[in-house]
């Protein structure tokens, strides 16, 4: 089953979670700004939440690997971080940031099995396997070193092995 719950967060970070549900909705309603487009640092986390540097660090960086936070490079090379969970949990499993498929209106606008919407398609195989590319590359390679000169101490000495007999 794909999805997790709140259930599986250690309780500390779910702790840290529920907190950072309701300071970004007072942050969002403060602001005017939709959840999506409010970032914050970890200072201003810590600031709200009165929690040590250290244990938030912890915390985030698990919200973080999880996907209920996103982390984004900022100003001065900072983090700033966006809250993905909505602060929904009914106790299913769920993903952060995924569309319903039944809420997609059906418009037209998405191409179906009978329709000419989709793009050409690529062709079924290529003219050379992995293997053959590699060994081609390699032969191109060795041909261009065997017309380049190669220098020593005692002056240029040009290389007469020709690809085709190293191989």
């Amino acid at each position: 089953m794909l999805g997790r719950t709140l259930d599986e967060l250690p309780p500390q970070t779910r702790r840290l979670l529920t907190l950072l549900v309701d300071w970004v909705r007072h942050e969002c309603e403060a602001r005017d700004e939709t959840r999506e487009a409010l970032r914050f640092t970890r200072r201003e986390v810590r600031t709200a939440t009165r929690w040590g540097d250290t244990q938030l660090k912890i915390h985030l960086s698990r919200l973080v690997a999880l996907e209920y936070v996103i982390a984004h490079r900022g100003r001065n090379g900072l983090f700033e971080y966006e809250l993905l969970y909505s602060g929904e949990d009914d106790g299913k499993a769920h993903l952060c940031g995924l569309i319903d498929p039944t809420a997609i209106a059906e418009d037209g606008t998405r191409s179906g099995p009978d329709e000419d919407q989709s793009g050409p398609r690529r062709g079924p195989v290529g003219p050379w396997s992995v293997i053959g590319r590699r060994l081609l590359k390699s032969r191109k390679v060795m041909q261009h070193k065997a017309k380049r000169p190669i220098r020593s101490g005692l002056g240029q000495v040009r290389l007469t092995m020709t690809a085709a007999s190293s191989l």
